[in-house]
């Protein structure tokens, strides 16, 4: 669905990237912006059903082997650098009616905001309906279920806010849950 797809001044697709733009608002990447290989980005999952898609500013690095699956939207901030195996998902499957298949529960699209200045490592999971605030910081690993206040560092699983950026550490009684 490439006329869903805009891109800005040298922009770099790595090898074998997967890039469905089919969505509401379609597939808009800056300038400078890098997905390296094997990267795989899909705004829906099914026909019936767009998604809302995604937007990511300039300067910005994913690594390889990333998944972004937009279906609720996924906003990137610029000069934000992400490691390879990242995996934003923007939606989440309804699975509270025991009666019925979850397959056909439909599905909760809150979206995904990742502001400017942010590093996420490798293998991070952010779940549907988080935010990561400007200048934060995502270890290796972590999986992210709620927000991340901005110039933070963030880890685990699930993900808890340890200090802030300046390197001033977060006592156990005032750690954020992430």
């Amino acid at each position: 669905f490439p006329r869903y797809i805009t891109a800005g001044r040298n922009v770099y697709l790595g090898d074998f990237m997967y890039l469905n733009g089919l969505s509401r608002d379609g597939i808009r990447l800056g300038n400078n912006v890098r997905i390296h290989e094997h990267g795989w980005i899909q705004a829906t999952s099914t026909l019936d059903n767009p998604g809302k898609g995604l937007v990511i500013g300039d300067d910005t690095y994913i690594g390889p082997r990333s998944y972004i699956g937009a279906g609720g939207g996924i906003a990137i901030g610029r000069n934000v650098l992400m490691g390879a195996s990242v995996n934003l998902l923007a939606e989440d499957h309804r699975f509270q009616d025991t009666g019925q298949p979850i397959r056909t529960q439909g599905l909760t699209r809150k979206g995904i905001v990742i502001e400017d200045d942010v590093w996420i490592g490798n293998g991070v999971i952010v779940l549907d309906g988080v935010t990561i605030g400007r200048g934060a910081v995502v270890g290796a690993g972590s999986v992210v279920t709620r927000d991340i206040p901005p110039d933070t560092v963030a880890v685990g699983n699930p993900g808890r806010v340890i200090a802030r950026r300046t390197g001033e550490r977060v006592s156990a009684s005032t750690q954020t849950g992430v």
